[in-house]
């Protein structure tokens, strides 16, 4: 876990993870996730950063667990998620795009 600094100024707790997942032992830590949108292309993929809690019951409420439900991974990521996490996205800047990147011999 590491802290971060939204552009507000306001100070996050946050994981880093490959894919989105949640799990009952982060709840009610306030949490946030952040992880890649699916892509072929790292340095142009958009990002999603989303509060734990709101995950965990969107993935409570979406896959219809059985009662003991303490964790979900989504090894892909569905248009239910996806939805649900359009409006966590942190969409990439064209001036930051891979293809504004150059070299120090400015190629």
């Amino acid at each position: 876990m590491f802290l971060m600094r939204t552009s507000d100024r306001v100070m996050l707790v946050a994981q880093l993870k490959g894919r989105p997942a949640c799990h009952e032992k982060y709840r009610g830590k306030d949490i946030h996730m952040l992880f890649p949108a699916p892509g072929s292309e790292p340095l142009r993929r958009d990002w999603y950063l989303v509060a734990h809690d709101p995950l965990f019951e969107f993935a409570k409420s979406a896959y219809k667990p059985n009662k003991e439900f303490t964790e979900r991974h989504w090894p892909t990521m569905t248009s239910e998620l996806l939805g649900f996490l359009d409006h966590h996205a942190i969409r990439l800047q064209p001036k930051f795009a891979a293809d504004t990147i150059k070299s120090e011999d400015g190629n």
